[in-house]
């Protein structure tokens, strides 16, 4: 899942599927502060597919879950149509999100999936969780 080929920035970014039938998940728990009043998630992704059709059949989405595994915030997924090969930053306010969290565990999550045909790599980079 850590790719060296051509990352966002630095060395490394995380590469999800790229292979068929897949189901990628990267995951990171942080502890929230005890006091804050807004909270962004901030990720550069790049897609690119060998899919075909316009439809939306390899998937990418970005959520934040409570330490009981709720959801608490997700972005919009991303499919391989959403492909152009171009690192893309995508933000994600939390903040009415984890109101409830403040001074408690969360965890950021991708999760990956594609079809049984036609693969599409998901590439992440330069994950951001700020809060102030």
């Amino acid at each position: 899942m850590i790719d060296y080929s051509k990352p966002h920035s630095g060395s490394y970014e995380a590469w999800m599927c790229g292979y068929n039938s897949c189901q990628d998940a990267l995951a990171q728990t942080v502890i929230l502060p005890a006091s804050f009043a807004t909270a962004t998630l901030s990720y550069w992704t790049n897609i690119r597919t060998q899919e075909t059709s316009s439809s939306c059949s390899d998937t990418f989405k970005a959520l934040v879950k409570s330490a009981a595994g709720l959801t608490l915030s997700s972005a919009p997924a991303l499919c391989n149509n959403n492909a152009s090969g171009a690192w893309v930053q995508r933000t994600l306010d939390l903040s009415g999100g984890l109101a409830g969290y403040k001074g408690q565990p969360v965890q950021i999550v991708f999760n990956a999936s594609s079809n049984s045909t036609l693969s599409t790599d998901f590439f992440v980079d330069d994950v951001t969780l700020n809060v102030q």
